[in-house]
C-alpha cells in the first residue's frame, strides 16, 4: 500500500513540475517526501534497500507524468485551465499549516519566512520569457541542454523554483515538450538522443551537487531552512492563485474550480495520512 501511494505522489509532483509556475519540490514537501527524498539521494548507501525502492517508487511516478502525462496535462491547462490550477490549489494548501509546526514562532524564522516570500516573489518577477535559443551548433546546443540539466535538477531540490518556468526562461521547454512527446517516435530517436543525453546529464551532476546541499542546510540549519521554506510555500501558493484567478472563467468555471479545489484538498488529505 506504501508503495502505491509513493507512486501516486510520485505522479502528481511529476505533474506539478510541467506546469509553468509550479514547483514539484514545493508538492514534494507538502506530501512529506522531500526530507525522505533528500537523504535518499545523498546517504543512499546507508540504506540500500529501503532508498532504492523509495527512489524508485516514487521516480515511476514522477517518470509517468512525465512520459505521459504531458500531452494529459497540457490539454486540460488548454481547455479547462481554470480548473486544473484550483485543483492544483487544493493539492497544495492542505499541508503548509502542519509545515509550519516545524519551526519555533521567534523572529529570526519570521524574517527567514519573509525573506523565502520575498525570494520566490522576485525569481516570478524575473520573468520575459524568451523564444527557443538553440541554433545550428550541435556543440553550444550540447552546452546549453547540459546547463538546462543542471537548472532543472536546481529547480527540483530547491522548493518554490519551478524548473518548467526556468526552461521556458532559458528557451528550451519547448524543445524539452516535443522530445519526450515524442520519446516513442523511433524515425525522430537521433534527435531525441541528442536532446536528452546532455539534458540528463546536466540533471543527474546538479542532483548530486544541489542535493548535498539542501542536505546540509537541514542538518545543521534544520528550523531556519523549514522558515525559509514555508515562505516559498506561501508565496507559490499565493503565485498559483493569482495565476488561476487572472483568467477569464465564467461561473461554471468557478463552480468546477471549487469542486476540484475540495477535491484536490481532500486527496492530500488522504495521501498525508
Amino acid at each position: 500500500m506504501n508503495s502505491i501511494k509513493l507512486v501516486i505522489k510520485g505522479f502528481f509532483i511529476g505533474f506539478a513540475k510541467i506546469i509553468p509556475g509550479v514547483s514539484g519540490a514545493v508538492l514534494a514537501i507538502l506530501f512529506g517526501l522531500y526530507d525522505k527524498a533528500i537523504d535518499a539521494i545523498t546517504n543512499f548507501f546507508n540504506d540500500k534497500k529501503g532508498n532504492f525502492y523509495f527512489l524508485l517508487y516514487t521516480g515511476l511516478g514522477v517518470l509517468v507524468a512525465i512520459l505521459f502525462g504531458s500531452k494529459i496535462i497540457l490539454y486540460f491547462l488548454n481547455k479547462y485551465e481554470f480548473v486544473t490550477l484550483l485543483f492544483f490549489i487544493g493539492l497544495m494548501s492542505s499541508s503548509i499549516w502542519p509545515l509550519s509546526k516545524k519551526i519555533n514562532r521567534k523572529g529570526i524564522n519570521y524574517f527567514l519566512i519573509f525573506l523565502g516570500i520575498l525570494f520566490t516573489f522576485l525569481f516570478m518577477m524575473m520573468g520575459s520569457f524568451s523564444n527557443n535559443i538553440l541554433g545550428g551548433n550541435k556543440y553550444i546546443n550540447f552546452f546549453i541542454l547540459f546547463l538546462a540539466g543542471l537548472a532543472d535538477a536546481f529547480a527540483s531540490i530547491f522548493p518554490g523554483i519551478s524548473g518548467t518556468a526556468l526552461l521556458i526562461f532559458m528557451g528550451v521547454y519547448e524543445v524539452i515538450m516535443v522530445t519526450l512527446g515524442s520519446i516513442t517516435n523511433f524515425s525522430l530517436l537521433y534527435e531525441n538522443i541528442m536532446v536528452l543525453i546532455p539534458f540528463s546529464f546536466g540533471m543527474l551532476i546538479g542532483f548530486l551537487i544541489f542535493a548535498k546541499l539542501i542536505n546540509y542546510l537541514f542538518k545543521n540549519y534544520e528550523e531556519k531552512t523549514y522558515a525559509f521554506i514555508i515562505g516559498i510555500c506561501i508565496m507559490s501558493l499565493l503565485f498559483l492563485i493569482n495565476m488561476a484567478f487572472n483568467l477569464d472563467y465564467n461561473i461554471t468555471d468557478l463552480v468546477y474550480g471549487f469542486i476540484f479545489l475540495f477535491l484536490g484538498y481532500l486527496l492530500s488529505r488522504k495521501l498525508d495520512h
